[in-house]
């Protein structure tokens, strides 16, 4: 076992990451906690039915530690979380993860099996499901508050250039630069600069553009007066013309 020790604003966390050697899976037990939020365990059966429910594993020696360990940061995260969830919830959150249990448990009944078995196939515990299933509630109930129509709005208002979709024709003036030669690239800075304000401040600004990039661009594009053509989507520039195009 390898010990961390972490600080985090009021929370002490304790962190104790298995690392399981290819041996065997002796030292790989559901029940035992590697992580403990306020004095309530997290059991490495959390981290099991996290890695075989989402990603279909249950060979634990043949995984890489470092993947372990980034699962067991992530559960650590989502406990803190939980921790915060529930006391903003109170007793509504904790009626409706008591329903899902119940529904769970009649699910199982329905399969004639139970809790334990169930938790049993996953290589985790009943407490590591309950505090999964309790996160997948209180998450999804967060989420459902947030998501208002109000706040969506808000939201796609201040990133409308990334999600309003539209297409824009460009066109460019390429002139390579070569960082490594200071005075050459001061120098073309510099006249690039002027050459922007002169097209600006053209009364014919496209038809300026389009002389200058027959001037001045050494891409394939300068005989057409550097029109590229129509872009939209992601991938039609490199990404930082395309959020300059924007």
């Amino acid at each position: 076992m390898k010990a961390l020790a972490i600080s985090s604003f009021a929370l002490s966390i304790a962190i104790s990451l298995a690392i399981v050697d290819c041996r065997g899976e002796d030292s790989w037990r559901p029940e035992d906690p590697f992580a403990a939020i306020d004095g309530r365990p997290i059991f490495l059966g959390e981290i099991n039915l996290v890695l075989v429910e989402r990603f279909g594993v249950d060979r634990f020696p043949q995984l890489d530690p470092q993947f372990r360990q980034a699962t067991a940061a992530l559960l650590v995260r989502r406990h803190l979380v939980l921790k915060a969830l529930r006391e903003k919830g109170g007793d509504a959150l904790l009626a409706m993860v008591e329903r899902q249990k119940q529904t769970l448990s009649e699910e199982l009944n329905r399969r004639n099996t139970d809790l334990p078995e169930y938790a049993k196939k996953l290589f985790s515990t009943e407490k590591a499901v309950a505090d999964d299933l309790a996160f997948k509630v209180a998450w999804a109930q967060y989420l459902k508050s947030r998501m208002t129509e109000s706040n969506l709005r808000k939201f796609f208002e201040n990133r409308k250039l990334q999600y309003g979709g539209g297409r824009w024709e460009v066109s460019q003036i390429f002139v390579p630069i070569d960082r490594e030669e200071t005075d050459s690239f001061h120098s073309v800075r510099s006249s690039l600069t002027k050459l922007v304000a002169e097209i600006r401040d053209s009364t014919t600004p496209e038809e300026s553009f389009a002389n200058a990039a027959r001037d001045h661009s050494e891409a394939e594009s300068a005989n057409e007066g550097g029109m590229i053509g129509w872009v939209e989507n992601e991938g039609d520039l490199p990404t930082v013309v395309m959020n300059a195009v924007r």
